[in-house]
């Protein structure tokens, strides 16, 4: 389902990153493990296509992404990866549930706000649906970033730190519904994080 192999990376005028190789079936969880500065964030944003590789190949549904580019990538990653960014980026105009149904038609399907509402339920925000995504708190972005990435029911699903901010039971809680709702969605579920209390959580994990 996803297969890295020989990947490397250099920002301007940066030493090259080299990525260890690795592979997951479909509905596989897993983590990769870091400190912070080892290339999580950009191992990430490779795999979701959001930056090009020097070298190498990512395999994500059986599509080498690294052969894509511009709008092609674009609405690959639109029908097939769900992306939690550390820092959640929303339309600050736009409400809770229609920055959900937003992600929807930017995935190129049908807009459904009777589903978007679902995952937010699911998410524990049924009071938050029609509010502004200014006025939530730090952890109720989070968990609307969860609803909008798994909305569109995404082959992959890649996840940036999304405990490190996190206390053990919301963290425990966070890691649950992850895999809970990526289960539901028949999603593979990766995590990028130096947050060392999700290993009790994963048997699978790739060490940088």
């Amino acid at each position: 389902m996803i297969q890295i192999e020989d990947i490397s990376f250099s920002y301007k005028e940066q030493e090259s990153m080299r990525f260890p190789d690795f592979s997951f079936d479909q509905g596989e969880h897993a983590l990769v493990l870091g400190s912070s500065g080892c290339g999580k964030t950009t191992l990430l944003h490779l795999i979701a296509g959001l930056l090009s590789p020097q070298s190498g190949s990512i395999r994500v549904a059986d599509k080498d992404i690294t052969a894509l580019n511009g709008g092609t990538m674009d609405a690959f990653r639109g029908q097939n990866i769900g992306v939690i960014f550390q820092k959640p980026h929303f339309v600050k105009s736009l409400t809770v549930v229609e920055n959900v149904v937003l992600a929807q038609s930017l995935g190129g399907g049908t807009s459904s706000r009777v589903e978007a509402e679902s995952f937010l339920q699911k998410l524990g925000l049924e009071d938050k649906i029609n509010r502004r995504v200014t006025d939530l708190s730090e952890g109720e972005k989070q968990r609307v970033s969860i609803a909008r990435a798994l909305v569109n029911k995404p082959k992959l699903i890649l996840a940036d730190e999304p405990t490190s901010a996190l206390d053990d039971e919301n963290c425990k809680s966070v890691v649950q519904l992850l895999k809970q709702v990526s289960d539901e969605v028949g999603s593979t579920l990766l995590i990028v994080t130096h947050d060392h209390r999700l290993k009790e959580h994963f048997s699978k994990t790739v060490e940088l």
